[in-house]
């Protein structure tokens, strides 16, 4: 079982080719990577960037987040911000 903590901001999770993203939970990204900046242009300038990837497509929407299922979370289904390995490691 893996430990508890308080005031998670996520994740991590490897994809299959070997690439470390960083899942980061909604209220975080807003609050806290964002704050005093609008967080949906914000998401947007990093998706275009490369330092995020973009969101589910809801019907002829494109989102910002992804669901995914987080086992940690008593595998409940959140929306996420997924960063890419460009941002963790500040690439340009």
């Amino acid at each position: 079982m893996l430990a508890r903590h308080l005031n998670r901001a996520g994740f991590t999770f490897t994809d299959d080719k070997g690439g470390i993203h960083f899942w980061v939970l909604t209220e975080p990204f807003k609050r806290e990577l964002c704050k005093g900046f609008n967080h949906t242009a914000a998401a947007r300038s990093l998706i275009k960037a490369g330092w995020m990837l973009a969101g589910d497509i809801d019907g002829n929407k494109q989102r910002n987040t992804r669901k995914k299922r987080i086992k940690a979370m008593d595998s409940a289904t959140v929306n996420v911000y997924v960063m890419t390995n460009a941002a963790l490691e500040g690439e340009e």
